[in-house]
């Protein structure tokens, strides 16, 4: 059994970040990932697709995030992108629930995408956001790759549950 890990190339106007350097790609492949990146992901920050081995590349967003199980992005995706994921997948973003107030109601409607936040109360923004308090959201803090790695083996519990 392996999980479907997708990285999403950045859209917003000067985000220069990539969800996912070439150096953990091998971490995940270890914990039992596939991982898949939506082609020059990593262009603005100067990592060519070149630079990551082991990685599936597609241009068709759609097409990459419809069959993950985790979806890596910095930014928010587009509401377009959040509607094709399926049901069950988790969303690693970061969300800014003020300016993204349509987003953050479509995640606490959708009942099917958990999403991932970092700290209770009120965010950078002084809001609170909604999904900190929604039954599809799970609290997360500490080292990212840690966490990532005890996301694998939930998403890969549930798949051995479901067969």
């Amino acid at each position: 059994m392996f999980v479907n890990v997708a990285i999403l190339k950045e859209t917003q106007a000067h985000e220069r970040r990539v969800a996912l350097v070439p150096a953990v790609v091998p971490k995940l492949c270890k914990l039992g990932a596939k991982v898949h990146m939506q082609a020059g992901a990593g262009d603005a920050v100067g990592l060519p697709d070149s630079a990551y081995k082991d990685v599936a590349f597609t241009a068709d967003r759609a097409a990459l995030v419809c069959d993950a199980d985790v979806v890596l992005c910095v930014q928010p995706p587009a509401l377009e992108v959040v509607a094709e994921m399926k049901e069950g997948a988790i969303l690693v973003c970061f969300i800014f629930a003020d300016h993204e107030k349509r987003l953050v109601h479509e995640l606490l409607e959708a009942k099917k995408i958990y999403v991932v936040k970092r700290g209770q109360g009120k965010g950078y923004s002084g809001v609170v956001n909604g999904l900190f308090y929604a039954n599809n959201c799970f609290m997360v803090y500490g080292d990212a790759s840690a966490v990532l790695g005890k996301m694998i083996e939930a998403v890969k519990g549930l798949g051995a549950a479901a067969a």
